[in-house]
């Protein structure tokens, strides 16, 4: 149960990283799986959410940038395992300090109301992403399109 928890929270902290991957997924969107959009529609959302003066958005796009970057390499070096199985110890840890490296970044940027809000965003997004994982996971059968 705790390695199922540990997975869930990787996935789900990754995901949030990289984009609004909860909604990312639907067809006839034009966004799967496209870097350069995702990190746009991430950039829009904070600065939409956050009020980002036009310095905060540069340097905001930087580091979601520089962390995309690094991400996708932790997740070529760590291939995902079979579905349903915890990411390694190993890639677990880098991606939990890589994380946490990003927020520090962030941290250094926004002001420290607008990082409040970023973690509320960002809980909140991951809360909707465990509850899909979850539902996922109760009945394969389900498409994503219903």
């Amino acid at each position: 149960m705790n390695i199922r928890k540990q997975m869930i929270a990787a996935v789900t902290a990754t995901a949030l990283f990289l984009s609004t991957a909860a909604f990312a997924q639907r067809p006839g969107h034009g966004r799967k799986g496209d870097p350069a959009k995702m990190l746009d529609r991430q950039v829009t959302m904070m600065k939409e959410h956050l009020k980002l003066a036009p310095d905060q958005e540069t340097k905001v796009r930087g580091i979601l940038q520089e962390n995309q970057t690094k991400m996708r390499a932790l997740m070529e070096k760590y291939p995902r395992p079979e579905r349903g199985q915890a990411p390694s110890e190993e890639a677990r840890a880098e991606m939990k300090q890589l994380r946490e490296q990003t927020k520090q970044n962030l941290a250094n940027v926004l002001t420290a109301d607008q990082l409040t809000q970023w973690e509320q965003m960002r809980d909140k997004r991951g809360k909707h992403m465990r509850e899909r994982f979850r539902g996922q996971k109760q009945d394969p059968n389900k498409t994503q399109n219903q």
